[in-house]
């Protein structure tokens, strides 16, 4: 996939940039553009070239370009609590209010919120996926989150340098009401993680003895 910033970076591209971007032929491109598929000029020595916008529409048309453009670009909340008590208690919400109302007074654009349940030391939460797909995909400007461990617990730094590298802004909410030391945090999260495991374990076990009842 390329992405819009990607591919204007170049005013123009050669015929073989371009088969060597999409693993094809040269006489593929060439091809391609006597067929009007890939809009072409040809300079004075008579060699073709292509327009780095028409390049890009062409992407769009196989699906392999990605509009990055700042207006299409999505801020995104992220909030997450350890466990379905929490958030039954309106912890989550009042997560999600916080940072939304800070996002507000900081011109919050195209907003989308993700959340999960569950504790900050899985790093299989849905959404936390989902989010780090949407960025790898150039369609996040900024993340708003209330603190480094509501994204995650450990390997902060290693998500940071993924939306460093798409150019995301990661934005930290302090919540003042939020009292819980840290330690009390990490203890919690460490509760939900066993209590999944052990939930999982639980299934697995019923499954077997299915399993054995049926052979």
């Amino acid at each position: 996939m390329f992405t819009k910033s990607q591919i204007m970076k170049q005013g123009n591209y050669k015929t073989g940039e371009v088969a060597k971007m999409l693993g094809i032929s040269i006489p593929t491109v060439i091809r391609y553009c006597e067929q009007g598929v890939i809009k072409h000029v040809k300079n004075q020595y008579g060699h073709r070239r292509i327009e780095a916008s028409d390049f890009f529409n062409y992407l769009l048309s196989i699906g392999q370009g990605i509009d990055d453009s700042e207006q299409n670009k999505h801020d995104v909340i992220y909030a997450r609590v350890s466990t379905h008590k929490q958030a039954e208690h309106g912890d989550l919400d009042r997560q999600i209010e916080t940072v939304k109302l800070f996002a507000i007074d900081h011109n919050v654009r195209n907003l989308l919120i993700k959340k999960d349940i569950g504790s900050g030391l899985n790093d299989n939460r849905k959404n936390l996926k989902s989010l780090i797909d949407l960025v790898q995909q150039g369609k996040v400007n900024r993340l708003f989150i209330n603190s480094k461990d509501r994204l995650t617990r450990f390997g902060f730094n290693y998500i940071k340098q993924i939306c460093d590298f798409h150019q995301v802004k990661i934005i930290i909410v302090p919540d003042a009401k939020n009292k819980k030391s840290k330690s009390e945090e990490l203890a919690e999260d460490t509760i939900a993680l066993i209590h999944s495991s052990s939930s999982l374990k639980h299934k697995i076990k019923e499954v077997l003895k299915e399993n054995d009842k049926e052979s």
